[in-house]
């Protein structure tokens, strides 16, 4: 008998209706209602499977609060909660820190402004985690939702940070008949990956065999949504993550007690994700009418921010072990070695009008 229920379903599943895409298996392993990954337990931080910049210092969202602010008073634009005011959103929020330092930043330079926040979470776990975290944060009304839908029609500033990463993708692999799509299916009772017989009409050039390629309809959507909203409201969207700029790659990945397994290994207990197709986002937001600056990586935009004088003012008048905490979680957030160059940083904005912005 097998004692993961999600693998035992998704094995009666592939059984009945034959083997699934990719997309549909990343789906279930990680948004399943009972047994998907976000549905249960809090995978963010030392005690879970991955750690994230906001969960390695206060810093980085200090800076974000500070960026998301000088767009906001670029475009004329305040959260005073009428009709032409801002508000917040972040996709995927985590464990709430990223918001939490947005909005403390946010106290020290928009003063007593009370800022209307939207959290979209699908796990219980972690939105009880966000709730508590914003519950001293005097200047935040925050709204809890699964989805982007009945969006206000206001100004919005919106930040992603690793949230594209984890929507599913479809992969297809080049051979000589064309793209055939990767599949999950069922071999000697395990499961495999697979290939479907017939081929897959893209508007991809030609690769050699074997070569993989990953397309995320849901990354698209989302975008062309947000995009075509801030198009029209005005605001921005910030997107951070690890990412590349073109579809090809298989880069679908699991993770589980900070350590990569096998993607198969486990449905439901592990993080799956995949590099975000940056191109991929600058063409969706392009036609939905706005303007796109970078990606860049994301040590530049720090330091362009002012991680390096921040971390001097956080050193200040400390003991050796805190400064020494403090340059850790710089070199982690900005060292090409580390997060600084796989992780890129792109920002969706109304119009060119809306340039510049510090750090692009």
């Amino acid at each position: 008998m097998n004692s993961n229920p999600l693998e035992a379903r998704l094995h009666h599943l592939i059984e009945q209706d034959g083997p699934i895409g990719t997309d549909h298996f990343m789906q279930l392993a990680l948004s399943h209602p009972e047994y998907g990954y976000y549905r249960s337990g809090i995978p963010i931080g030392q005690d879970g499977d991955f750690i994230t910049a906001p969960e390695i210092s206060q810093m980085f969202g200090e800076l974000i609060g500070l960026w998301l602010y000088q767009v906001a008073c670029h475009q004329d634009i305040n959260p005073d909660g009428n009709e032409t005011g801002a508000s917040l959103m972040e996709l995927g929020p985590g464990r709430g820190t990223l918001m939490a330092d947005i909005l403390r930043s946010l106290a020290m330079v928009a003063g007593s402004f009370v800022w209307p926040v939207r959290m979209v979470e699908i796990s219980p776990a972690l939105k009880s985690a966000q709730q508590e975290k914003l519950r001293t944060a005097s200047n935040a009304k925050p709204f809890w939702t699964e989805n982007l839908s009945s969006l206000p029609p206001r100004p919005l500033l919106l930040i992603a940070n690793e949230f594209f990463d984890a929507l599913p993708v479809r992969q297809y692999i080049s051979r000589k008949t064309g793209w055939h799509e990767r599949l999950v299916s069922l071999k000697d009772g395990q499961l495999t990956m697979s290939q479907a017989e017939t081929p897959t009409p893209l508007d991809l050039p030609d690769q050699p065999p074997g070569t993989i390629a990953e397309i995320c309809p849901d990354a698209l959507e989302i975008t062309k949504v947000l995009a075509s909203h801030i198009s029209r409201h005005k605001g921005a969207m910030l997107l951070i993550d690890y990412g590349k700029s073109s579809p090809i790659g298989d880069s679908l990945q699991a993770v589980r007690d900070h350590r990569p397994v096998d993607i198969l290994s486990q449905p439901g207990r592990t993080d799956i994700s995949a590099w975000v197709d940056f191109e991929a986002i600058r063409n969706a937001a392009d036609d939905a009418g706005a303007h796109v600056a970078g990606p860049v990586d994301q040590g530049d935009f720090l330091k362009a921010l002012g991680l390096f004088e921040r971390a001097e003012q956080l050193a200040e008048g400390q003991d050796p072990g805190t400064r020494r905490m403090i340059a850790a979680a710089v070199d982690r957030l900005t060292s090409p070695a580390q997060m600084g160059r796989v992780f890129k940083v792109m920002a969706i904005l109304p119009d060119e009008s809306s340039m510049p912005v510090a750090g692009f």
